[in-house]
C-alpha cells in the first residue's frame, strides 16, 4: 500500500468519527484525487497536508521551491478568493499560473496530482485558471491524468479552450488541429508556453507545438484569413530569439510557411535568423531549402503576398 494510500485511509477515518460516515455526501467537490463524494470527507487541513507533501516531493525542481512559502504556506490556509479584492484576486492568479507553467514536467507524477489538488479546494484553480490549466498540460492529452482534469475544469464558453469541455475521453491530436483550424488562439496558447518556460526543464512541449503548427498550416486556407498567416509568422520569428529547439522549430514552420510570405518576409526572417540561430547549420538548411524550392527575394513593399 503506498503512503498515500495510507494517508487517506487514515484521514477518511478522522473524518467519519467527527462527522458521521453519511456526513457531506450530499456536497459535490471538485476534484482531481478523488470522487466528488470522496472529496467531501477532507477538510482543508486535510487536502494542504496532501498537497504539500506533493509538492515536497517535487522540490527536487528548484523552480517550484519559492511556492512553498506563498500558495503553501501555512497562512495559504486563511485564504478566501470570494473575500478577496479584485487587485487581490489579480495577483493571486498571477502567481498560480506562474506555479502550473513549472508543474509542465511533472503532471503525470502522482505529487503533481497531489498538488493540483490543493489548487481546486482553496483557490479555485479549475474555475479561475481553467485555460492556464489546459494549455498547460495539453501535451498530455491522450493521458488518463488529462481526462481527470478536464472533468473538473470549468472552461468558458465561447473560448478557443472550449473543445476540451466535458470532455470524458482522450483527446485526439486531430481534434486538436481542428481547434487550432477553428481559432489559432489554441496554438498561440501553447507558443506562450513553451516560451515561458524557455530554460526550464525540457519536455516534449517545443515538437509537440511544431508539428501541430506544421499540421495547422497544411489544412489552414491563408487566402481568407491574414490574421493567421501574421501570427504563425510573428511566432516562427519570435522563436529564433531563444532555444536551439525553438529555433530549429521555428525554421521547420517558416519553411512550411514560406510559400505564403513575400520577399520583404523571407528577407526579414532569414536576417533575424542569421543574426539569432544556433547551430548555424540550421540556418544554413534553412536557406539551401528555400533556394532548392526556388524562393527569391523580390523587393516589394507587402510583407505578405
Amino acid at each position: 500500500m503506498t503512503s498515500l494510500k495510507k494517508q487517506l485511509q487514515a484521514l477518511e477515518k478522522t473524518a467519519e468519527m467527527v462527522h458521521g460516515p453519511h456526513a457531506q455526501k450530499k456536497i459535490k467537490i471538485k476534484s482531481v484525487l478523488f470522487t466528488e463524494d470522496e472529496a467531501a470527507n477532507f477538510d482543508d487541513d486535510a487536502i494542504f497536508d496532501i498537497g504539500l507533501a506533493g509538492l515536497d516531493n517535487l522540490l527536487h525542481d528548484e523552480a517550484l521551491r519559492p511556492f512553498q512559502k506563498t500558495l503553501f504556506s501555512e497562512d495559504s490556509k486563511q485564504t478566501d478568493r470570494e473575500h478577496l479584492t479584485a487587485e487581490e484576486n489579480k495577483r493571486l492568479d498571477k502567481e498560480i499560473d506562474a506555479f502550473i507553467l513549472c508543474l509542465h514536467p511533472h503532471f503525470l507524477d502522482q505529487n503533481c496530482q497531489q498538488a493540483l489538488e490543493w489548487l481546486v479546494k482553496k483557490y479555485k484553480a479549475h474555475q479561475f485558471n481553467a485555460e492556464t490549466l489546459a494549455k498547460s498540460f495539453l501535451l498530455y492529452h491522450s493521458t488518463l491524468e488529462f481526462t481527470n482534469l478536464l472533468s473538473v475544469l470549468c472552461l468558458p464558453s465561447p473560448s478557443p479552450w472550449s473543445f476540451l469541455a466535458k470532455k470524458a475521453t482522450d483527446i485526439t491530436r486531430e481534434e486538436i488541429v481542428g481547434a487550432c483550424v477553428k481559432d489559432i488562439a489554441v496554438l498561440e496558447g501553447l507558443f506562450d508556453v513553451a516560451l515561458e518556460r524557455e530554460g526550464a526543464s525540457p519536455t516534449a512541449l517545443v515538437p509537440f507545438f511544431t508539428q501541430l503548427s506544421l499540421e495547422y498550416i497544411e489544412k489552414k486556407q491563408f487566402s481568407t484569413d491574414n490574421r493567421s498567416l501574421l501570427s504563425l509568422f510573428r511566432m516562427a520569428s519570435l522563436g529564433l530569439e531563444n532555444s536551439a529547439e525553438l529555433q530549429t522549430g521555428s525554421h521547420m514552420i517558416f519553411f512550411a510557411l514560406s510559400p505564403y510570405v513575400s520577399g520583404d518576409g523571407i528577407s526579414y526572417y532569414l536576417d533575424r535568423a542569421a543574426l539569432h540561430s544556433r547551430p548555424r547549420e540550421s540556418f544554413a538548411t534553412l536557406v539551401d531549402s528555400l533556394s532548392t524550392c526556388g524562393r527569391t527575394l523580390p523587393q516589394n513593399l507587402n510583407l505578405f503576398k
